[in-house]
């Protein structure tokens, strides 16, 4: 009976902790899953930096210029050092009667000139031929074959070659390029291109006056103003 009672003590001893061992692991979870489910409190953010006021960036970099939007100038307001051109003109006379219209109205005025490549059309020609007889060679060839509307070309980098037509339209020029393939010549076809000088008047407006930009684009509606660094007088 002894043993018995002894068993059933022990048996109750081991059952006891093995409930109590149950419930620590049991409060354990519990205690993980709250702090799981807590929100977590973000880390503060570092409080920005003070943004420098306009005179503070002026006054540590001078070099920086103090730009203005166009809404932001007043009606009498001269950009600094701004001046502009007027362009392209055709010829000296446009630039004569721009310049007296103009003149009351600047300060200072110049006229400037710059050579522009230009497309005119299209040219079908025979390369270049090793000499001036090797070209008329060519002509006397077409000339037999009824072909009139030719000439030697006699100056510049294409001397020597042999023009056989110039075209303002693509299309004309590559049916005379295939009609004379087909005659047996190596034709080729180009741009046709030319040099022309092209007028400029730049200037800068006095104080205090209306631009005249409006009537004169009204009259002349061909040309365009652009702003332009104003220039060196020396």
């Amino acid at each position: 009976m002894a043993i018995i009672r002894a068993l059933k003590s022990t048996h109750n001893k081991f059952m006891l902790s093995r409930y109590l061992l149950l419930a620590l692991v049991l409060i354990n979870l519990l205690l993980l899953g709250w702090f799981m489910a807590k929100p977590q409190s973000p880390n503060p953010l570092p409080e920005p930096a003070q943004n420098n006021s306009s005179a503070d960036l002026r006054a540590s970099d001078a070099s920086i210029p103090q730009l203005k939007l166009l809404s932001e100038v007043a009606a009498g307001d001269q950009l600094i050092d701004s001046c502009a051109t007027i362009g392209p003109l055709d010829n000296t006379n446009m630039v004569r009667r721009l310049r007296e219209r103009l003149g009351a109205y600047t300060s200072r005025i110049r006229e400037r000139q710059t050579e522009a490549r230009v497309e005119r059309g299209y040219w079908v020609y025979l390369p270049v031929a090793e000499s001036r007889d090797a070209a008329l060679e060519f002509t006397n060839q077409l000339a037999s074959m009824g072909i009139s509307d030719y000439f030697v070309v006699t100056t510049g980098e294409m001397q020597n070659a042999v023009s056989v037509g110039l075209f303002n339209d693509i299309q004309r020029a590559q049916a005379r390029q295939q009609q004379l393939q087909a005659l047996g010549f190596n034709i080729s076809l180009g741009a046709r291109r030319e040099y022309e000088t092209h007028y400029w008047l730049d200037y800068q407006l006095l104080d205090d006056v209306e631009s005249p930009w409006r009537s004169i684009s009204a009259s002349m509606p061909e040309i365009r103003k652009y702003s332009i660094q104003c220039w060196d007088e020396g």
